[in-house]
Parts: structure tokens; C-alpha cells; sequence
């Protein structure tokens, strides 16, 4: 069984990171656009509908404000993607589409 988290835990963790997959649908360059509220050490990876690892950014700080990650060196099929970022709150994942 897995570790149930108290709601206002998870709405406080979703409150403290937003981000937008930019443009979405993509044709294969793409940047992710990050929101951040408190500081913290997070890793961005690209998944595939499979959730097979196409690409993962090393771990790096991120201090409140924001941020822009381009992708623009990916041969990625047409077809759904997913851009997850993990972080000591969670994991955060949004749906690409690729065409």
C-alpha cells in the first residue's frame, strides 16, 4: 500500500510550482515555462506514452521566479509525450503532443 498524502499537502506542493509546455501541440522544438514560489533542487525528463525515458536533465536548483527550458535538439516522433518534473514535493507532469 502506498502513502496517502492530507490533501492541502498536495494542494500546498501544487501551489508552489506551475509550469506550461510551450507550444503544445509541437513539432518537435519546445520549451517548458516554470512558475516557482520557494527554491528547490528539481529534474525535468521527457517520457514517451510509454513512460520510456527519451531524455533527463540532470538535477539542478531552482530559485523562486522564472524559467525557461528549451528543447530544441530532440528527434521525437509524432505521437504523446510527457514532461515530468520531480522534486523533494513530488512529481509534476504535463501531456506534449508531438506532430
Amino acid at each position: 500500500s502506498g502513502l496517502l498524502m492530507p490533501f492541502s499537502a498536495v494542494t500546498e506542493a501544487a501551489q508552489s510550482l506551475s509550469f506550461n509546455i510551450i507550444p503544445n501541440p509541437a513539432s518537435c522544438q519546445f520549451a517548458v515555462e516554470l512558475e516557482i514560489k520557494e527554491k528547490f533542487t528539481g529534474t525535468l525528463r521527457v517520457l514517451d506514452a510509454d513512460g520510456r525515458n527519451i531524455r533527463t536533465n540532470a538535477p539542478q536548483p531552482f530559485s523562486p521566479g522564472r524559467h525557461r527550458i528549451e528543447f530544441d535538439d530532440l528527434t521525437l516522433v509524432p505521437g504523446m509525450y510527457f514532461v515530468e518534473i520531480r522534486n523533494e514535493q513530488g512529481v509534476f507532469a504535463k501531456k506534449l503532443i508531438i506532430y
